[in-house]
């Protein structure tokens, strides 16, 4: 009997973060099967950035060809999975030592992408930039942590685009950007909260620094304190930028900073 056939066999079902971890991991000491329906991995974290930047979109797509060195990269669906075979969409019947579970989770597009194909998925991210490029204003549904995200964006890439989002809820992230954060900040990295005066229900950046809206003077933030030099960290936040970002020039806005 030969080592290889000696070597358990797993099954991990999904092919995304976890999954291709996993699959890695056991590449070198298992006979590793990983079913994934899309072409590539898609690096989500990274999909609001393709929606506005044709560059980018490319980039967030990793083909599996080069993941693993022994095992198999499968590019099917698991349609059912139980405790000892793994039933596939080509109607193929995987029936492994172990089985591992890491399909991940599903959230609309462009926060993740809904194509299998990846030349598919580039495209509409393409037609996605190519649209919001064109629209003189742009209106999110949902002032989540995504919907903040992607307006900002949004606004990154247009800074003169009116952007304008709408939420049933009375406050924007409540909890998080009205109180001051408490963590460590060093030399490469800096830390600060911010909140403003929201409209219910709907709320609109104007473009980057009108005259109109720019901050009064009693209500620019205070200028950016000396950064701790290499190697040291303090605790608390840093006074934010003295350059405010588009989406951040709200009417009537607060700053909280702590030393």
């Amino acid at each position: 009997m030969t080592e290889e056939r000696q070597l358990p066999s797993v099954v991990v079902v999904g092919g995304g973060y976890a999954g291709t971890a996993v699959a890695k991991a056991l590449d070198e000491r298992t006979k590793v099967t990983l079913v994934e329906p899309k072409d590539a991995f898609v690096h989500n974290v990274a999909a609001l950035r393709a929606a506005v930047d044709p560059l980018v979109a490319p980039q967030i797509f990793l083909p599996y060809d080069r993941l693993l060195a022994h095992g198999e990269v499968l590019r099917d669906r698991a349609v059912r999975v139980d405790g000892t075979q793994v039933e596939l969409a080509s109607g193929r019947v995987l029936r492994p030592d172990f089985i591992v579970l890491a399909t991940g989770s599903t959230y609309p597009y462009p926060a993740k992408s809904d194509r299998d194909d990846s030349a598919e998925a580039i495209a509409r991210y393409r037609h996605t930039y190519e649209q919001l490029g064109a629209a003189r204003r742009v209106m999110l549904l949902g002032a989540g942590a995504v919907g903040l995200e992607f307006a900002g964006e949004i606004a990154a890439a247009w800074p003169d685009k009116a952007i304008s989002l709408v939420d049933q809820a009375p406050e924007i992230l409540p909890g998080r950007t009205d109180r001051c954060c408490a963590t460590s900040s060093t030399a490469s990295s800096t830390s600060w909260a911010y909140s403003a005066s929201w409209v219910p229900h709907s709320s609109s950046f104007p473009s980057l620094r009108p005259e109109s809206s720019a901050p009064s003077p009693s209500q620019q933030p205070p200028a950016p304190a000396s950064r701790p030099t290499s190697g040291s960290a303090r605790t608390g936040c840093n006074p934010p930028p003295t350059t405010w970002p588009a989406i951040w020039q709200l009417p009537s806005p607060r700053v909280r900073t702590c030393a």
